[in-house]
């Protein structure tokens, strides 16, 4: 078994149980549901498992074990989980430094590209010019044309654009091309089967979209129907995730019984209250360093030697001390732009009245899931210094000016209390001041 398709023939064998055939036969399934759901993908992989890639090969086998799992209605595939977004963690492209390389690799020399392709971790792929004739895409390689089915008036998700003259596409090592991006988004989901969720009670889980559902953007805090192939350990012992390929969702309690449970639900499902349940996640803030540096776990050794670690998923709230609804440029953030706030609380400020929790803001969570801004009279609006909000992020750390190791939160979800948040009518310039971070967010190391 080859360990780059481990994943795919997990999958098959997976399929194989559920339909209650041989593994053989299987393949033979997956072959027939590859052509009925994605024939031009199939045409172009020669209609044979073998051609497809590895990725790609794991990508539509886990596919189409979604496809056949036996699920209860509506709302895409796999096993149903009841409960609430509380985080959107990011939105990431799996193929963006391969087809970043490929394109600083034509750009420089199109014809070496086209002849000698490039290595990307430790594997060959070649390079091609796309282009159309006679109604159809082809792609220029070194050994000659592939001429692909798809009409020149549709653009392939293999095609990579140079400029407005002349697009290229990589090729996998027998001459066809392969897809140039791979998205994948993260989300914080605290939920549970649905046919556990009301003996059980919620957990904290990770959701990640695939496929179509990449690109979609869940409501946060509304109770939700979604469905996806759960995985308890997750992918190298990340922990549990639950993959969703379908963005469709039902939002709503029709699945709790009317009556005292359906009373008591709707309850649970007011986002400060139902963070409370968040259980580990759910830290005082006094406490939040040391969780940090319990919790953390060992991600990887960058190029100066340093190790660095992901921090731990936690639910902390607080009132809002510092925010700079402006926010500032960077190049790392999606949007263009990033912001900052911190937080306290009166037993942080015990030991030291300037004490707080800094909270880096993304702008795709400002932008699409209201991070800072309160639902007031049915309108979302800035809110302000002073108002009491609930933070689900990850944790990190670093040295200030004097030398201390200082806990932050990268922010994945925020929920500012509507009736203990202050409006901002407009940031004055004490709320813009920023200067109370020990260096968070002002431009230093962090």
């Amino acid at each position: 078994m080859s360990e780059n398709r481990e994943i795919g023939n997990e999958c098959i064998e997976e399929a194989s149980k559920i339909l209650g055939i041989s593994v053989e036969e299987a393949q033979a399934s997956f072959g027939s549901w590859m052509n009925e759901t994605f024939p031009d993908m199939w045409d172009m992989v020669g209609k044979t498992i073998d051609g497809l890639d590895d990725d790609d090969y794991n990508d539509f086998a886990d596919m189409f074990v979604c496809a056949n799992r036996p699920t209860g209605g509506g709302g895409g595939s796999g096993e149903e989980w009841v409960g609430a977004f509380i985080g959107f963690d990011r939105r990431i492209d799996l193929m963006k430094r391969k087809r970043e390389m490929a394109i600083d690799i034509a750009t420089a020399d199109l014809s070496g590209a086209i002849n000698n392709g490039f290595t990307y971790n430790g594997n060959k792929t070649g390079i091609g010019r796309a282009f159309t004739a006679d109604g159809v895409w082809r792609a220029e390689h070194s050994a000659g044309t592939f001429v692909s089915t798809v009409a020149s008036d549709t653009t392939p998700d293999w095609v990579i654009p140079l400029n407005e003259k002349l697009s290229i596409c990589m090729l996998k090592p027998d001459n066809t091309p392969q897809r140039a991006s791979a998205l994948k988004s993260v989300w914080a989901f605290h939920g549970n089967f649905k046919d556990k969720f009301l003996e059980e009670g919620p957990i904290t889980i990770a959701v990640e979209g695939a496929f179509e559902a990449a690109k979609h953007d869940w409501k946060l805090w509304a109770p939700v129907t979604i469905k996806g192939k759960f995985d308890e350990e997750g992918w190298k012992g990340s922990g549990a995730t639950l993959t969703v390929s379908s963005p469709n969702a039902e939002y709503g309690l029709d699945w709790v019984p009317e009556g005292k449970k359906r009373e008591t639900c709707e309850k649970l499902f007011q986002p400060d209250q139902y963070l409370t349940t968040t259980g580990e996640c759910a830290v005082n803030v006094k406490d939040l360093l040391q969780h940090h540096l319990d919790n953390r776990r060992e991600s990887y050794v960058d190029r100066n030697g340093v190790q660095r670690y992901d921090g731990a998923l936690v639910a902390v709230v607080g009132g809002v001390m510092d925010i700079n609804h402006e926010g500032r440029e960077t190049e790392w953030d999606p949007t263009g732009r990033d912001y900052y706030l911190s937080i306290s609380t009166q037993v942080l400020r015990r030991e030291n009245p300037n004490a707080r929790i800094g909270i880096k803001v993304g702008g795709l969570l400002k932008e699409n899931h209201n991070g800072l801004s309160v639902l007031k009279g049915g309108e979302w609006v800035p809110f302000a210094k002073g108002s009491r909000i609930w933070v689900v992020g990850r944790t990190d750390s670093y040295m200030n000016q004097d030398g201390d190791e200082v806990v932050s939160i990268q922010a994945q979800g925020i929920y500012a209390i509507p009736h203990k948040s202050i409006p901002a009518r407009k940031p004055s310039e004490d709320s813009n001041d920023l200067g109370n971070l020990s260096g968070f967010g002002v431009g230093g190391d962090l």
